[in-house]
């Protein structure tokens, strides 16, 4: 078994050397994802404890061997083990932290451990690593897609989807982008994400599909502290840019920003007191009477401003 650096065939010592040839095993340079084993996948679990036992050993002898590692974190996948793997594929990003393959590795394990944060994160750390974007669709078509299947059925949902995080330090404009693609199939006419920084909100959405809406340099200019996103399916209100969402007011000085899904059954009454009152819309949707009921509440914190729209 070889690190990306190393070449086939050579390994450092024979009781290593030995161990690996037991298994056959072939990694192929830099992309630690694409490890084989013949004769033992599929296999029993005995096997993969062996195997696991025989890795530990190579470890113990070599512990700077990346792939050694993540060969490991796959037997236990394949036990469903999942926290040791978490462990191992841990251990080779704390080795090689500019490699791509182990953060998306990574990222599969975080999902199946229902760490959803935790795996957006590295996912778009090993997007960072490789600009060519190859871990793209194997990411996609792997943890992403089943979650989103698990939901999908032959038709599309008629509902709105909608994404939301508080993450200070990390890149939430990206984890919000990648939440909206796991919710693409809620809602095709629109999608935007809106983020705060400080007190101060920036918002890009259109018409179209997340991939359609959002390009690197996009994400890039997005930096805070928290974002929400939303993807539309119209369910009320024709399918115009304006009706896209975050939807955006002042109150008090102050900017917010809202994501709604569902419907108002009295939104005709309520924009005609609001239009009664000076209140202008450029949308029409009954997400805009909810902003605007909001943010016409002056009374009270933001909060308060809430609970009385809703009330």
């Amino acid at each position: 078994m070889t690190s990306s650096s190393e070449s086939a065939g050579q390994p450092k010592s024979d009781s290593v050397g030995e161990t690996l040839q037991e298994y056959s095993i072939n990694v192929k340079p830099a992309n630690s994802s694409l490890i084989s084993i013949n004769g033992l996948i599929p296999g029993s679990v005995d096997d993969c404890d062996k195997a696991i036992h025989d890795f530990t050993k190579i470890i113990e002898l070599e512990p700077g061997r990346t792939a050694s590692y993540t060969f490991r974190a796959l037997l236990y996948r394949l036990k469903k083990d999942y926290e040791h793997a978490l462990e191992d594929y841990s251990k080779a990003v704390s080795i090689d932290q500019n490699n791509p393959d182990f953060y998306m590795q990574r990222a599969w394990t975080y999902w199946c451990l229902n760490k959803g944060v935790d795996a957006l994160h590295d996912y778009a750390t090993a997007l960072n690593l490789n600009p060519a974007k190859e871990p793209v669709i194997e990411f996609l078509e792997g943890p992403l897609h089943e979650i989103s299947n698990s939901f999908l059925p032959d038709r599309l949902h008629d509902s709105c989807g909608v994404f939301g995080i508080h993450a200070p330090g990390r890149d939430v404009a990206r984890l919000t982008f990648f939440g909206l693609y796991a919710l693409q199939h809620r809602g095709q006419e629109s999608a935007g994400i809106a983020v705060a920084d400080d007190g101060q909100i920036t918002v890009i959405k259109d018409l179209g599909l997340v991939s359609q809406v959002f390009n690197e340099q996009m994400l890039q200019s997005l930096s805070g502290q928290h974002a929400i996103g939303h993807v539309r399916y119209s369910t009320t209100g024709a399918s115009h840019w304006q009706n896209s969402q975050p939807l955006v007011r002042s109150r008090n000085g102050d900017v917010i920003a809202l994501g709604h899904n569902g419907n108002l059954v009295n939104t005709t009454e309520l924009r005609d007191e609001l239009i009664a009152e000076g209140v202008k819309f450029s949308g029409t949707t009954d997400t805009e009477v909810i902003t605007a009921l909001i943010a016409h509440e002056s009374e009270g914190d933001l909060l308060e401003g809430v609970r009385t729209a809703v009330s």
